[in-house]
């Protein structure tokens, strides 16, 4: 089972595809990839590759960024101190 990061981008995935009026087979195939890895990526079960978000990005008209919404919930960002300049 996927982060939940993976699930919320899952969901979002799904979401943005119905949005866009693209059944499931459809966006799998102009994706090339299988119906079944494409059902994975919206249940969160597989991590989408980063190369794919591009492609999704480009056939469903979004920017990248819409895929990652609401993850900021449950994976804040952490800060990370400074490394201390070297004399």
């Amino acid at each position: 089972m996927g982060s939940p990061a993976d699930l919320i981008i899952g969901q979002n995935l799904t979401r943005l595809r119905i949005d866009r009026g693209f059944a499931r087979a459809d966006l799998a195939r102009r994706l090339a990839v299988s119906d079944d890895v494409l059902a994975s990526y919206e249940d969160g079960m597989l991590r989408v590759p980063a190369a794919l978000f591009y492609e999704l990005a480009q056939t469903l008209r979004v920017p990248i960024s819409a895929f990652f919404e609401s993850c900021d919930i449950i994976a804040p960002v952490l800060a990370v101190p400074a490394h201390p300049r070297l004399h």
